[in-house]
């Protein structure tokens, strides 16, 4: 008869913790159970991951070490194991744990995406260009069922627009058109949420129509005049500072290319906007080209800040937008590409950031997730909110530390004028 504390009860008390993100709880129960059943390589598996998770990649490694010893063909133990190496510092370890978890499973969308930022952290962007590229093709269809059975609404009425501007402007073949027309008469329903894998709209969610991906610009992406930024960057309490055309002609037109015909926002958020990620079409030249050259302009303020994340958020003309939150990041950029006609209220439709960071013993959960938390902490420290309305071009530059949101939205409902922006994310600045 087992009892409560024998190695499979605390096993899948600990398995079963760790599956709803109750890290803290599943831990203690894991280790006991790694403890007594030491041959047990699952149990040493979730016990890293439970680690990885808490922030103590040493101590996962630890047990991942095992695992990887005793299954050098698991794919995801290599990947769980090259995570721990990677926050531990250990750069080329990882990226070569990256590299084994791909050749093991050349499906694992998430061994290309972060061997491609170790690629571009350990020297090779043009590495970093195709591994990302690997990862743009396999993440949608590598959508399940469950992830697109129950989207918003605002979801799909994306998806018909962008149909359209793709047809209108660049084409689409007989199998798009067709699901063109399915959609338009399924939005027409009114359903919310809508089930994008249900046969009527089977293939849309899982297929890429168009991905582009912007060349470097000869002559440099930026044509700010960034003299005195890095000064008023440091002089202003909190950091924070406003930059005012921050892309070229080219650059710009570019990247407005970019974000309206790839079909590459595959990430949905309920708030009303769409988001789209290195690893999963948005990458390109001209993104790393405009890392590269803010670095080199700026460097005071990255210092020896990195790139390591980079996203595009497009959104509905109405709904809520981004909720407040911190990154976890050291310095963020963030810049808007759509036109300024598109905003109907000038002063609005940009950032909100408060002039309070997030604690650092905060865990990710709360400092990027608990709203109410967040809202109750700001008005404990008496926070004041910095408003920087929209302009298209406009980049801000703050410390990423501090809680931000999406300011109130109104633009035109066109497709063209949907809110865009694209926030890089450098260094590292809070725990994950």
């Amino acid at each position: 008869m087992l009892t409560p504390d024998a190695p499979d009860v605390l096993r899948r008390m600990g398995a079963a913790l760790l599956s709803r993100g109750e890290e803290v709880e599943a831990e203690p129960l894991l280790a006991r159970a790694a403890e007594r059943a030491p041959e047990l390589t699952s149990t040493w598996h979730n016990l890293g991951k439970a680690r990885l998770c808490l922030n103590r990649p040493a101590a996962a490694l630890e047990a991942l070490d095992r695992v990887v010893a005793a299954r050098p063909e698991d794919a995801e133990a290599r990947y769980d194991h090259a995570t721990a190496l990677k926050h531990l510092g250990r750069l080329e370890e990882a990226r070569e744990g990256y590299r084994a978890a791909v050749a093991l499973d050349p499906t694992h969308f998430q061994g290309r995406a972060n061997l491609g930022w170790l690629l571009l952290h350990t020297g090779d962007p043009e590495g970093a260009l195709a591994a990302w590229a690997g990862a743009a093709c396999l993440h949608q269809r590598g959508l399940d069922d469950a992830s697109i059975a129950a989207v918003p609404r605002h979801r799909l009425r994306h998806d018909v627009e962008q149909c359209r501007y793709l047809r209108d402007h660049r084409g689409l073949d007989t199998e798009a058109r067709r699901w063109l027309e399915r959609a338009e008469a399924v939005l027409t329903t009114g359903l919310d949420p809508v089930d994008l894998s249900a046969p009527t709209l089977a293939g849309g969610a899982r297929r890429i129509l168009h991905l582009d991906a912007p060349a470097r610009v000869t002559g440099g992406a930026l044509q700010a005049d960034l003299g005195g930024t890095c000064q008023r960057y440091f002089d202003s309490t909190p950091e924070v500072v406003v930059i005012d055309g921050l892309l070229g002609d080219e650059a710009l037109a570019a990247m407005q290319r970019h974000v309206r015909a790839s079909t590459m926002w595959s990430r949905t958020y309920p708030g009303g906007y769409l988001g789209a990620f290195m690893g999963g079409g948005l990458a390109s030249p001209l993104i790393l080209q405009i890392a590269e050259e803010l670095r080199a302009r700026l460097a005071p303020i990255f210092g020896e800040h990195q790139l390591e994340q980079c996203w595009g958020f497009k959104y509905d003309s109405r709904l809520r937008g981004i909720n407040i939150h911190a990154d976890v990041a050291a310095v963020n950029v963030n810049f808007w590409i759509t036109p300024d006609e598109a905003c109907e209220v000038p002063e609005t439709g940009g950032l909100i950031v408060w002039d309070v960071a997030s604690p650092p013993d905060w865990a990710f959960r709360d400092y990027n997730e608990n709203e109410p938390r967040i809202r109750a902490f700001l008005r404990e420290q008496g926070a004041r909110p910095i408003r920087v309305s929209h302009r298209c071009n406009r980049a801000v530059v703050f410390n990423s530390t501090l809680f931000h949101e999406t300011d109130a939205l109104r633009f035109r409902d066109r497709y063209i004028d949907r809110r865009v922006n694209v926030t890089m994310l450098f260094g590292v600045g809070l725990r994950q």
